[in-house]
């Protein structure tokens, strides 16, 4: 007799039975307050649904009440301190999540889920020396039966993809190459580890390498919007912008809030000559850009002073050298703003770190205030020779 279940055929029918039982477990546990088995089975369920609060608040009773510790339930005392410390990596509070992860580590440091984590977290932190240590661990006992159910497809990738983010961290670029290429092939409904490694093959000049990767992480995810634009910049690279457009347009429509495409697509048009269009391009870059990029103001201000807009360009090369004050074309670019308005104290202020990095850090000078128009005009002609010379026409 042939017997199929269907009692977990979609999300919804999950979603409902999780919202069923969780009431029947919550109704037992006002009266058997004591029961940890059942509240741990409360808290995964919450953990399941992203209340993370109500999770770490019956692991941390669990924890607490010294019950599955006295009773020497390993397993129940395991899991309420690895999975408290995974909510509160979910709620990004790595260093709050370390001593949870470390606790649980001591408790089976053979548990792959827990040394995974442990890895995981570390990663986050940027702990990438420590982050590799554990996942070695994780991986040594990768194939050991354990107390709980456990996705062996997604935890042998995940070991393996951490190993690659830390080692590339670290430019050992050879080895993290080679754990992306084991991640990939350890699940093979999953791109983003071809993602990480076509990047590394980019870095490493490996162009053909790095297509193949990333044409092969578009086959196992082709709705992908990273994947789609990535292989937009590869076309752009090659010159070949028709193709290169019609993959920013792809990313586009899977996340129309990604700034990378329409910034890309400014820098096509402006290069066809449509300046209407690459300036409606980048404005669309600049308002969804975070508070830390700069690529598309900076863009968008050269377009505007090409225009002669000195005005609206100002604006945005100060707003530029807010977030990067370094920055030897958005120096330059405030030059010719400031000197159209006739501001010269400001083009005597920004000239002396111009000078000194466009003659590499030897020139260390501040520009005297009796320098006059002709003797600031005479060094920006300079710094234009110098520039040309090391073959920085836009500058």
């Amino acid at each position: 007799i042939r017997v199929e279940h269907y009692g977990y055929s979609s999300p919804e029918i999950v979603e409902e039975k999780q919202k069923r039982y969780l009431g029947i477990m919550q109704s037992w546990l006002e009266t058997h307050p004591e029961d940890y088995i059942v509240r741990s089975h409360a808290a995964m369920t919450y953990y399941i649904q992203g209340k993370l609060d109500q999770a770490i608040e019956e692991y941390q009773r669990i924890i607490d009440d010294g019950n599955a510790h006295s009773d020497r339930n390993l397993v129940i005392e395991t899991t309420s301190t690895l999975y408290l410390g995974r909510c509160l990596m979910r709620q990004q509070k790595y260093e709050d999540a370390l001593p949870y992860l470390l606790d649980a580590q001591k408790m089976d440091d053979q548990y792959v889920i827990s040394n995974l984590t442990l890895g995981e977290c570390y990663t986050r932190m940027a702990r990438h020396k420590d982050a590799l240590e554990a996942l070695n661990q994780a991986l040594e006992f990768e194939n050991q039966v354990t107390f709980s159910a456990t996705d062996m497809t997604s935890a042998k990738y995940s070991i393996r993809f951490f190993k690659g983010q830390n080692l590339e961290a670290l430019e050992r670029f050879g080895e993290a190459a080679d754990f992306y290429k084991q991640a990939a092939d350890a699940d093979p409904k999953r791109g983003d580890a071809l993602g990480r490694l076509s990047g590394i093959y980019r870095l490493l000049g490996q162009r053909d390498d790095a297509i193949g990767a990333i044409d092969e992480a578009l086959n196992r995810d082709p709705d992908n919007a990273q994947y789609r634009f990535n292989r937009g910049t590869f076309y752009l690279e090659l010159g070949n912008e028709t193709e290169a457009v019609r993959w920013f347009k792809r990313a586009l429509e899977k996340n129309p809030d990604m700034p990378e495409p329409y910034l890309n697509l400014g820098y096509v048009m402006r290069r066809q000559g449509d300046l209407k269009t690459a300036e409606e391009m980048y404005v669309q870059a600049v308002d969804r850009s975070d508070d830390t990029a700069y690529e598309a103001h900076a863009n968008f201000a050269h377009l505007l002073l090409d225009q002669a807009r000195y005005g609206e360009a100002d604006a945005l090369l100060e707003e530029v050298q807010n977030r990067n004050p370094n920055l030897t074309d958005i120096l330059l670019g405030l030059c010719v703003t400031r000197a159209h308005k006739g501001a010269l104290d400001d083009v005597r202020m920004l000239l002396g770190p111009i000078l000194s990095a466009v003659y590499g850090g030897t020139l260390q000078m501040a520009i005297p205030d009796q320098a006059g128009v002709n003797d600031l005009a005479a060094l920006l002609s300079e710094c234009g020779n110098m520039l040309s010379q090391q073959e920085q026409g836009v500058c």
